[in-house]
């Protein structure tokens, strides 16, 4: 890691330091506590961030591109514009996370729980949902192109005015998911 050691990194973080810009590319972060971090704007591509603890964090333009974020607990945190192309995001929690105008395209997300998560107008071309929890998910006017749902769980989903074009939809439950002018 270029600047901090994880437990440099974790003391900031319990102090509410606000690591604004910090590069953090490449870092091995595994299993380490960024529960409430501040790093708006950091760059963490390429980063392990597999099981680590991200709740309630704000990550505001955070560049998170090929970052492996799988297992990892994500609830409610803030992801307004970041980038996350080709992330691995497999069983990580998203859970009440506010993903607007983040770029997630070619996202891994299989077996991962997004209840209740809001995305609004986003990228998600390419990205894999197999087996996700999308319950009560806010998806109006993405882009899911091409993007694989297989077995998911949009149940009371909002996908009013989505990009469907070419999403494989097989064994989706769609139960009161809104639908309206999606194609």
């Amino acid at each position: 890691m270029a600047e901090y050691t994880m437990i440099e990194l974790e003391n900031l973080v319990e102090k509410k330091t606000k690591l604004t810009g910090v590069d953090l590319a490449n870092a091995n972060l595994r299993c380490a506590n960024l529960s409430n971090a501040y790093l708006e704007g950091a760059n963490l591509t390429g980063a392990d961030l597999s099981n680590a603890n991200l709740s309630d964090a704000y990550l505001e333009e955070v560049n998170l591109t090929g970052a492996d974020l799988s297992n990892a607990n994500l609830s409610k945190t803030y992801l307004s514009e970041a980038n996350l192309t080709g992330a691995d995001l497999s069983n990580a929690n998203l859970s009440e996370a506010c993903l607007f105008d983040a770029n997630l395209s070619k996202v891994d997300f299989t077996n991962a729980n997004l209840w209740k998560a809001n995305f609004g107008e986003i990228n998600l071309e390419n990205a894999n949902f197999n087996l996700a929890n999308l319950r009560e998910v806010k998806l109006w006017g993405a882009n899911l192109c091409e993007a694989n749902l297989y077995c998911a769980n949009l149940c009371e989903g909002d996908l009013a005015e989505t990009n469907l074009t070419g999403a494989n939809l097989t064994g989706a439950t769609l139960c009161g998911a809104n639908l309206r002018e999606a194609n």
